[in-house]
């Protein structure tokens, strides 16, 4: 399975950063919202941001777009610049990816319509579509692929999803769950709901099964059947154990690496005894150098003579003798079929004769004949 890391928080990055000045006076819990206006006013910083990811070995980065939604901008009065504000952030992205050095993908966020993790309150589908299709115009020309991401209710990832299909890019989706380990959605729908919604976006049951089954045999997850179900989990410490066992192959592989050098490189010093460059040895390395131009010379004039050679002779032979008994065969067969038709239509043999007169045959046809 190939493993894509992707980058972290982008909004959290540029509040770190002192984004707060574009809007004063915001809280602190809506300080994102200033990072939206940073697609516009402070492109350069989110550009930096990008690069910062891509530096750590981010293969994906995702639009400074996650705010970007008319519920949250008009917070700000800013909703009637979503479009301008979404397609800018997908914009910068795609030219830091571009300068990256590498290949880096730009993942066009589908975000929740209005406030993270909630669930009740929502647009009706129709209206949730409509929405995502605004945003999804505004990044498409400049991403790789669509991110449905944070979402907390299966209507909103049908909604997102069924417009991400739409777009002809590939599509990802996630959605967050309780804090809890009841593996629920914050709506408290169960996750074998959102299986179901995979067989609707043109998902089949059995790839979501695979990429599960995928991340268990790659030690990325753990599954438990508890009755009638397959439950899925990982814990953080699950993921510092498995970092620390691929570190622990890797540095042995590594180390086996730097051997096997080692051996080569004995090896190779052990080669260059008794080979070592001397007055003799150039001038054996000048006489082969003459003896093989030479041979080059002596090779150029031998092809002047290749049409005498006596290989490609008989080969022309044999092809001349396969030319004259096809034709001859074709010959046979021509007389063939014209003894045939008048037989076949007695009386008519005057009209046979122009038939065949017509298409080239006449009596000045013979049979062909080559010397041996």
């Amino acid at each position: 399975m190939e493993v894509l890391v992707l980058d972290g928080g982008t909004g959290h990055l540029l509040k770190a950063k002192g984004i707060e000045q574009l809007v004063p006076g915001l809280a602190y819990d809506q300080l994102f919202l200033a990072g939206t206006l940073a697609n516009i006013h402070q492109p350069e910083l989110v550009k930096e941001v990008h690069r910062e990811y891509v530096v750590a070995g981010a293969d994906v980065l995702t639009t400074n777009s996650f705010a970007c939604t008319s519920y949250s901008l008009s917070k700000i009065g800013k909703a009637c610049q979503a479009a301008e504000l979404i397609s800018s952030a997908a914009r910068l992205a795609r030219e830091v990816a571009d300068q990256a050095g590498r290949q880096v993908q730009v993942a066009g966020t589908l975000p929740p319509l209005q406030e993270s993790y909630q669930t009740h309150g929502l647009p009706s589908p129709d209206d949730m579509q409509q929405q995502y299709r605004q945003i999804a115009a505004a990044l498409l020309p400049h991403v790789d692929l669509l991110l449905c991401e944070t979402l907390a209710t299966v209507a909103e990832g049908l909604a997102a999803a069924t417009v991400a299909s739409e777009s002809g890019k590939p599509w990802w989706i996630s959605w967050t769950l309780e804090d809890n380990l009841s593996a629920r959605l914050r709506s408290g729908e169960a996750l074998e709901d959102i299986e179901k919604l995979g067989s609707k976006r043109g998902v089949i049951s059995q790839s979501i099964k695979d990429v599960l089954q995928s991340l268990v045999d790659d030690d990325l997850v753990r599954q438990e059947k508890i009755g009638i179900s397959n439950y899925f989990w990982s814990f953080p410490s699950d993921t510092a154990v498995k970092l620390e066992t691929d570190i622990g192959k890797l540095q042995q592989r590594l180390e086996e690496r730097q051997a096997e050098r080692q051996r080569l490189d004995t090896q190779l010093e052990e080669s260059k005894v008794g080979k070592e460059d001397s007055g003799e040895r150039q001038e054996l390395v000048r006489q082969l150098k003459q003896l093989e131009e030479r041979v080059a010379q002596q090779k150029a004039e031998l092809a002047k003579y290749s049409d005498n050679d006596p290989e490609r002779y008989e080969a022309m032979r044999e092809a001349i003798h396969v030319a004259k008994d096809s034709s001859n065969r074709w010959l046979d067969n021509i007389y063939t079929l014209e003894t045939w038709l008048k037989r076949k239509f007695e009386g008519m043999k005057e009209e046979v004769d122009n038939l065949f007169k017509e298409s080239g045959v006449n009596d000045k046809l013979e049979y062909l004949e080559v010397e041996s």
